[in-house]
């Protein structure tokens, strides 16, 4: 089967206006499809077409260009709060673990529940580790120790979702006790951790939030007094990043985020509650 013919972006704005959006501003929207790749925006016009692939009545491209802008905001500044998070679970990590079975302890796979997926997670680390090998930590301890490396200077190649498949292959009892920083189990940390690793992907590779149901949504306590028909939302996200963040960078994004919506309302297609601000502010 031959492949659609590419179009210029005049010809990609035309196709647009042939489906029944609403396109005031031609050079405005061609300047922004030659930016945005219309591929990438793609994903935010499906929400908005019929069976047949025509746009819904009103739909407008500065409706999807807002869309887009919105989405775009809550992925950098959400990448800003998942980022200090990510190095300080991966400090607690390594300096336990180390501290209760020595230096070596990623290499103690009797320690882990399943050998198999500890053998994986080993091979997926160590790769990354000999992508770099001028990286004077690893070059040092190719030298001095064959290629065996501690514990803390492993973390550092660890990916979230890495961290995330590692941390809920320990022991339970290791899980509870590392989760205690956080005043939580080892079940709701291991559940956040896999959470927010996959949100963390999302915003780190520009992909779609807006209206996105979330294939592996957080376990969420009583103490977070919320009760939710469907917690497979970005809110239900937003309760856990609250409660792992530090009150400074928490209250700038809530304030910010506050903000944003005060002028265009737009989080209910996050799937947040009429009345988020009594649960995020």
């Amino acid at each position: 089967m031959q492949l659609k013919p590419p179009l210029s972006f005049h010809e990609q704005t035309e196709k647009l206006i042939s489906r029944g959006m609403i396109v005031s501003d031609l050079n405005s929207a061609e300047k922004f499809l030659q930016s945005h790749n219309y591929y990438h925006l793609n994903k935010y016009f499906h929400e908005f077409m019929d069976s047949n692939g025509n746009y819904s009545q009103e739909t407008s491209f500065i409706q999807i260009k807002f869309i887009y802008e919105n989405d775009a905001w809550l992925r950098n500044h959400l990448f800003y709060l998942i980022e200090p998070f990510e190095l300080e679970v991966k400090t607690i990590v390594a300096n336990h673990l180390s501290l209760k079975y020595g230096s070596d302890v990623f290499y103690k796979y009797e320690i882990y529940q399943d050998i198999n997926d500890w053998q994986n997670t080993m091979n997926i680390v160590l790769r990354e580790v000999k992508r770099d090998p001028t990286n004077p930590v690893v070059s040092w301890h190719m030298k001095q120790y064959d290629g065996m490396f501690p514990m803390w200077v492993l973390i550092e190649f660890f990916s979230l979702g890495s961290l995330s498949h590692f941390f809920g292959n320990l022991n339970n009892i290791d899980k509870n006790e590392i989760a205690r920083f956080y005043d939580i189990s080892g079940y709701y940390l291991s559940s956040w951790l896999q959470s927010i690793s996959l949100l963390r992907n999302l915003c780190a590779h520009t992909r779609q939030l807006f209206r996105r149901n979330y294939t592996s949504p957080p376990s969420l306590p009583n103490f977070f007094n919320w009760t939710p028909n469907d917690n497979r939302h970005l809110f239900a996200l937003s309760l856990v990043l609250k409660r792992l963040s530090t009150q400074t960078n928490w209250q700038i994004f809530a304030n910010d985020l506050d903000q944003r919506d005060k002028n265009q309302p737009f989080l209910s297609d996050y799937g947040f509650p009429q009345n988020w601000r009594n649960y995020l502010l």
